[in-house]
């Protein structure tokens, strides 16, 4: 009991050890500042996204009628005491029945970037030029001094409690950006099923909608390399693409242990797919990347010709976007 209380903290302590430069397997910024954290031209008030191929992450990209490869959002903050991101996030308690929103709780918090940057495949930061950042960052803190609730059914019409796309929107129009919309779920009569179960909303904000009109300034990862990053982007696109209207939920995810998992057929997809390339120091063209990825997709999960399915029922077989082989 002991050596395995000693392993368990050498392994906290290691992933709370302050991020180098050098731990980033990808590092593309748009402009280095050496006196700045991990050199990055960082600002209070910029944004920060972040995306992982989770079986969260994944549904909540399909369940997007545009794709985006990004699924949480926060704002940079830069104190006396280190760089930090706030972030409306939540832990979801047991429960033994009904619907896992009615189980979740949280609330707006502080997270030092480096521990924000180790915690997800990959992260950007973007920058909003016409945007006042010190009311952004203003009311992000705000809302965290507040203790503003997280809202675990994306309801936009009240701002009492908030989800994260919500929280960093109402901190960028503080600064003076447009006032943001969210837009309708993907119309699919499966997946609305399951929204309407879990009293989630059928009009969202998604995180692409923040950063549409911003300037990138970094896309840093410390598990994927610049190749990787597009590989992984063009593997989950393609599920995006693969889940038309006709599509059953069910074939993409099930609910099992309190939680959503991704069905067997999508995860080998997944799987497999990081290791299209042994070269991922070697750039490959985009179109062969897509070009694999469609091919892989097709053996594991099913003969699959459509362009673009947004938007469209055009696929007759219910199971064709994810019931493989």
């Amino acid at each position: 009991m002991r050596r395995a209380f000693l392993c368990l903290s050498l392994l906290w302590l290691a992933s709370c050890a302050q991020l180098k430069k050098e731990d980033l397997l990808t590092y593309d910024v748009s402009a280095e500042s050496p006196d700045r954290y991990l050199g990055l031209p960082l600002k209070s008030g910029q944004i920060v996204v972040s995306g992982s191929q989770s079986t969260m992450g994944i549904v909540l990209a399909v369940m997007a009628e545009n794709f985006s490869p990004y699924e949480h959002a926060g704002v940079l903050s830069i104190e006396a005491d280190g760089v930090y991101v706030y972030e409306q996030f939540a832990s979801t308690r047991p429960h033994m029945s009904g619907p896992p929103t009615d189980a979740m709780e949280g609330q707006v918090r502080r997270r030092p970037l480096g521990a924000f940057i180790r915690n997800y495949p990959y992260v950007a930061i973007y920058e909003h030029d016409t945007v006042a950042l010190e009311p952004v960052h203003a009311y992000a803190r705000a809302r965290m001094e507040d203790k503003t609730p997280f809202d675990a059914y994306f309801d936009y019409s009240s701002h009492e409690t908030l989800y994260c796309t919500e929280y960093v929107a109402l901190a960028l129009e503080a600064g003076g950006h447009a006032s943001f919309q969210p837009l309708m779920n993907r119309n699919n009569p499966s997946l609305k099923v399951v929204t309407d179960w879990m009293g989630i909303s059928n009009r969202i904000l998604r995180v692409n909608a923040l950063v549409e009109s911003a300037r990138p300034v970094a896309l840093l990862s410390t598990k994927f390399s610049p190749q990787q990053l597009r590989l992984a982007f063009e593997l989950k696109r393609e599920l995006h693409r693969r889940f038309t209207c006709d599509q059953k939920f069910g074939n993409l995810v099930y609910w099992g242990n309190s939680r959503l998992n991704l069905r067997d057929a999508p995860k080998k997809f997944l799987e497999q797919g990081m290791t299209l390339f042994s070269d991922y120091t070697q750039e490959q063209d985009q179109q062969v990347i897509q070009r694999e990825v469609r091919q892989l997709a097709n053996r594991l999960l099913g003969e699959f010709s459509i362009e673009s399915s947004y938007g469209a029922c055009t696929c007759s077989d219910p199971g064709c976007g994810y019931a493989g082989r």
